[in-house]
Formats: structure tokens, C-alpha cells, sequence
């Protein structure tokens, strides 16, 4: 029974990698690592961000941003917050559940919403459509101390 515990761990961190491109607003280690530790209770963390990533399919095409994070301690095990990018074209929710402890290792649950603008500039700015996403899975994260 213990063994199937573990093998289903196993595969939910493993499914849980590409997770945090898709979610916003939740926080992260000093090494901008998701993990399954959440904001204090009651307490408000901010935080500035910049963005840069080149993208080389058909053309080269250079994106940059800059934006804000802002997460909130619900109780000792949940968080939510929202990352908002300077230009607003759009908007990022997270919550992030800090599930369980076994020994050093931590597993948590993290959900988000993008809601994004798109805008046809062809047409003086007109917006064309609003497009939302959804996403969620696990995360975890082990605290390995080397002496």
C-alpha cells in the first residue's frame, strides 16, 4: 500500500515540471523556483519583475515585460495572488494549497486563470477578443541539506 502512496507521488511531481509557465500570481523561492511553501498567514508579498525571451520559429521575434506580483497568506496552507504586466493586455490568478509534509519533502496543489486581451492593431486598437486559460497540478519541493 505504501509503495502505490509513493509511486502516485512520484507521478504527480513529475507531471507538475511545466506547471509554473502556465501559473501566475503565486510565489516562489529566492531561486524563482515554485514551490509548496505559501506566504505567511495575513501577510502581503510584492514583488517587481522582468521578463525577456527570444522566440526563433518562422522569424526572430524579442519580447519584453515587466510586471507585478502580489500574493496574500490566506490562513498557514493557502495563498492566492495576481501578477499584473505593466502594459495590462493581461491579467494572472494563482492560489497555491500547501498540502502535506513528508519529512523534508513538501507537496502542495497550485491552480490559475490568465485572462488576456488581444488586440488588433490594424484596426486602431480595436480588441478582437478576450481569451482566458486555465491551469493546475501539483508542485513539490525537498529540502536537502549537504553538510
Amino acid at each position: 500500500m505504501n509503495l502505490k502512496k509513493i509511486l502516485f507521488v512520484i507521478t504527480l511531481t513529475l507531471l507538475s515540471f511545466n506547471l509554473f509557465s502556465q501559473v501566475g500570481g503565486i510565489s516562489a523561492s529566492k531561486l524563482v523556483v515554485i514551490n509548496a511553501e505559501t506566504v505567511p498567514s495575513n501577510k502581503i508579498e510584492f514583488e517587481p519583475s522582468f521578463g525577456f525571451n527570444v522566440s526563433k520559429n518562422d522569424s526572430l521575434k524579442v519580447n519584453s515585460d515587466f510586471g507585478f506580483r502580489f500574493t496574500y497568506g490566506l490562513n498557514s496552507k493557502t495563498e492566492v495572488g495576481i501578477f499584473v504586466p505593466l502594459h495590462l493586455n493581461s491579467v494572472n490568478w494563482g492560489i497555491k494549497y500547501h498540502a502535506v509534509n513528508f519529512n523534508k519533502l513538501s507537496l502542495g496543489m497550485i491552480a490559475g486563470i490568465e485572462n488576456a486581451l488581444i488586440v488588433n492593431n490594424s484596426e486602431e486598437g480595436k480588441i478582437s477578443s478576450l481569451f482566458t486559460s486555465y491551469a493546475g497540478g501539483t508542485v513539490s519541493n525537498s529540502n536537502l541539506m549537504i553538510s
